[in-house]
């Protein structure tokens, strides 16, 4: 009834001859005028006869009030000839501190002639008169619907946290987000468990600390923490037992699997040491260990690649000093000693030999089957996948245990070498073949010896040295080394990083190494060895233990140096 009375005030003002930048500004619509229904996340929606001036659009002009005369919090927005006002929305469960509240009286104020700062049209005219227009909001006690469904798609609930395996809080703060507005009501039953270590329960409480339309952030508090909201260091394991859900009702999912605990690492509160590059050359060969740790892209913590390639272990330790009577060899450790010649030129079919320690080539090792490795179906394939690499995310690529599976299911004169950590040809090694060949190195490729290939040659990025090829092609492989699900090894495999910090960046005493571990399945060792120069030597060793049957976690870290007290 109203829109009628103001579609035909204005037409009768026209209908006077004046020129329309004359006429004043006119409300023609507010559509939540005299309801009783009006929803609590609901945007008030009024629209005049011209576009708005936006500068007119300030809090003084366009002011809504509950029945009490507090003034409702909310944002204004303008479209055009369309202003909105959307009210706060509530966190607390029992909805007190929205914008607007269940079962309220609202008034709303536009502001207009004869207030000089009232709404304005933006040719200067304006609006016709002040206006008073009222509604009231939904309540369960009259059964109507409290909150309107937006329909947004349904994003998952995901944890804030740098990506890795197990995810670290770096702030020490467990935070929930969702990409649309929660209802507050169901946050304080929400079922969860927080333990540190595969024991302790952390008591804690879920907080809906922000709740917008374009979303909403929870924040899982440990009780008694005060004004320190932040877990303490260590590892964490995290589990949501029960839904939430969005304003419209529906269920928000998390993006992890509900019945695995996720596990998480709140790192220590001391002075990060950086691990990226200082120049182009490799890292030291860490002492005493299998193979080497890579560095994250950052330079702020060091990981294990283990590729589940490297296989079972089951023919342990493996000696070759002779040609072996299989083509497929899995073992702990594998190595074909120094003075040792093997001459598999003779083998046909793909030649695999996987390591899931170290795989060491001290003596000579020939294979000319005079396949140049160029024209077979796999061989085809690797290349199409190298030349639309840069196109393609790493977790995107075809995964190497999928791809090895099918290269062992063929007649293809491939050799495969892979090794769980580095895979080495010191001095006096080499490796004399024809093509195609891979290797394969969760560490590094450390060359020191000769590498010589008569076609195709794949690496993983990681080192190589002096590697020849003729006749074919060498690139990066373009598959993903996907790790193991469960603990494969058959014994402890050690992996390490060696790192020259850079003279007089470190005091000559006074400090400490604090290592992170990042899981269960290893043990961290750090060790600061000082030296005569005044420079300073940080060895990081990660000790894997075999278990058998359990979850294979990746080991990351961020080893820190703190001072002593």
């Amino acid at each position: 009834m109203m829109r009628a009375w103001l579609l035909l005030g204005a037409l009768l003002v026209l209908a006077c001859g004046r020129r329309p930048e004359d006429e004043p500004l006119v409300l023609l619509e507010f559509r939540q005028n005299e309801l009783d229904s009006v929803a609590l996340n609901e945007e008030l929606v009024f629209f005049f006869s011209r576009d708005l001036e936006p500068g007119s659009i300030t809090t003084d002009s366009v002011r809504v009030f509950d029945g009490a005369g507090r003034e409702v919090r909310g944002e204004r927005r303008l479209r055009g000839d369309a202003l909105s006002f959307l009210p706060e929305l509530p966190c607390r469960h029992d909805l007190s501190d929205g914008g607007f509240r269940p079962g309220g009286d609202y008034t709303v104020i536009l502001g207009g002639f004869p207030r000089p700062d009232g709404l304005r049209a933006l040719d200067g005219a304006l609006l016709s008169a002040s206006l008073r227009l009222r509604f009231r909001t939904a309540s369960p006690e009259q059964g109507t619907v409290l909150f309107l469904d937006p329909f947004a798609p349904p994003f998952p609930l995901r944890l804030r946290a740098r990506s890795s395996n197990p995810l670290v809080l770096e702030d020490g703060r467990l935070v929930l987000e969702a990409r649309e507005a929660l209802d507050p009501s169901l946050v304080p039953d929400a079922r969860f468990e927080l333990r540190r270590g595969p024991e302790e329960v952390v008591p804690a409480r879920l907080e809906l600390v922000q709740n917008r339309r374009d979303g909403a952030r929870l924040e899982v508090v440990p009780l008694g923490a005060g004004l320190d909201r932040r877990l303490e260091p260590g590892t964490y394991y995290f589990t949501l037992r029960d839904d939430l859900r969005t304003l419209g009702q529906r269920t928000l999912e998390p993006a992890w699997r509900r019945e695995v605990p996720l596990a998480l690492i709140v790192p220590s509160r001391h002075v990060r040491v950086d691990f990226s590059a200082r120049d182009e050359r490799p890292p030291e060969v860490p002492a005493d260990c299998d193979g080497t740790a890579l560095v994250l892209s950052d330079g702020s913590a060091l990981r294990v690649r283990y590729p589940a390639a490297a296989g079972d272990g089951r023919d342990g330790r493996v000696v070759l000093e002779q040609v072996p009577g299989q083509h497929e060899l899995s073992a702990s450790r594998l190595e074909v000693p120094a003075g040792v010649t093997l001459d598999l030129s003779e083998v046909r079919g793909p030649l695999v030999w996987r390591s899931q320690g170290a795989l060491q080539i001290a003596g000579r090792v020939l294979r000319r089957t005079g396949d140049a490795g160029t024209a077979g179906r796999l061989a085809r394939e690797l290349r199409e996948l190298a030349d639309g690499l840069s196109n393609t995310a790493p977790e995107d690529r075809p995964p190497l245990s999928a791809w090895l599976a099918r290269v062992l299911a063929s007649d293809e004169n491939w050799t495969v070498l892979i090794a769980g950590g580095d895979l080495r040809v010191p001095p006096g090694g080499a490796l004399d073949l024809d093509g195609p060949v891979v290797l394969v190195a969760g560490g590094w490729i450390r060359v020191a010896g000769e590498v010589r290939c008569e076609g195709d040659l794949w690496k993983t990025p990681e080192g190589g040295g002096g590697i020849l090829v003729h006749g074919g092609a060498i690139g990066h492989l373009p598959l993903r080394l996907d790790p193991p699900l469960t603990n494969p090894l058959v014994e402890p495999l050690r992996i390490g990083h060696t790192l020259r910090l850079v003279p007089g960046s470190t005091p000559e005493g006074g400090l400490r190494v604090v290592p992170l571990a990042a899981s269960a399945s290893a043990a961290l060792a750090a060790e600061l060895e000082f030296e005569a120069a005044g420079g300073a030597r940080l060895l990081v060793r990660f000790a894997l233990t075999a278990r058998p049957g359990e979850p294979w976690l990746v080991p990351e870290t961020a080893v820190e140096l703190a001072r002593e007290p």
